[in-house]
């Protein structure tokens, strides 16, 4: 042990206080800064959640525009005969009439002209196909065609027919009931033309969104949480004089809030909003 020499002085009480004021200070404005810059990473954290759950949300609600009428027949699909029906009284619930899934099944052999019945190949899966349903068979060339306008360049080999499931049937290899016009309930009609084997099969359905409070609800289940305004306006002019070039548009505004509150913001949440302008490329305006 250092023994003090003769001259020599330690910290008196009043230094070592002034000491520990002095650091407590210091840890004060560092647990300061830390819980300032603590809450500044969860704030901006979550405003980036918000923004890019914003963003998730568009593309889905764009891709099922744009499907909108892809394999939609004259007649109406589960009661609708437009293929983006907007509910007059909420703009936040619409539904899209269209394809929105890949193949279902195949053409397990050939369908000639007059027939009322295919046989598909659902690839082993079972599948119900139920009465009423829509069927798109898709006939093409290529082994892997994708999903495109009739009008579209590239969909040049290409031919569409939509049929209506006549009787409900399940299995892996069904034999279908049809009717091939499904303009006249209670009649079934033959095929008008010709259909090749390996042809595409796809269902024709419907897409339905609302928002329930703050939830944006796509065909029954939530989409997304946090949405405080959501809707879709037609941005057709039909004139008079029509205007062509707006036909098929749809503006989506849409507008997400941060999961928690922000004490230092004013209004408490952040948000953040996208406006979006999406043709729907599979709706042609007969003149």
């Amino acid at each position: 042990m250092r023994v003090l020499r003769d001259g020599e002085k330690g910290l008196s009480l009043i230094e070592l206080m002034v000491a520990l004021v002095i650091g407590a200070i210091v840890i004060a404005g560092v647990y300061r800064t830390f819980m300032a810059q603590q809450r500044t990473f969860v704030v901006q954290e979550q405003i980036s959640e918000a923004q890019q759950s914003a963003r998730a949300i568009m593309d889905i609600i764009a891709r099922d525009i744009r499907m909108a009428g892809f394999g939609m027949p004259g007649w109406a699909v589960a009661g609708l005969t437009n293929r983006i029906t907007i509910t007059a009284s909420s703009p936040a619930d619409f539904t899209i009439v269209g394809v929105f899934s890949g193949p279902i099944a195949t053409l397990a052999s050939a369908a000639s002209l007059g027939q009322t019945q295919i046989t598909l190949n659902t690839m082993g899966q079972n599948t119900t196909f139920n009465k009423d349903d829509n069927l798109l068979i898709f006939e093409s060339d290529r082994p892997l065609p994708p999903l495109l306008p009739a009008g579209s360049e590239l969909s040049a080999p290409l031919r569409y027919k939509t049929v209506v499931v006549w009787t409900a049937v399940t299995g892996s290899n069904p034999t279908v009931s049809i009717d091939a016009d499904g303009s006249t309930s209670g009649v079934q009609d033959g095929l008008d033309r010709d259909l090749r084997a390996n042809a595409l099969v796809y269902r024709v359905g419907t897409v339905h969104y609302r928002l329930n409070g703050t939830d944006l609800e796509r065909n029954g289940s939530v989409l997304a949480n946090n949405v405080i305004n959501f809707q879709i306006t037609d941005q057709y002019n039909p004139g008079p004089p029509p205007v062509p070039e707006t036909f098929g548009k749809y503006q989506i505004q849409l507008t997400v809030q941060t999961r928690t509150n922000d004490p230092d913001f004013p209004g408490g949440f952040r948000t953040r909003s996208l406006t979006s302008t999406i043709r729907a490329r599979n709706l042609f305006l007969s003149s």
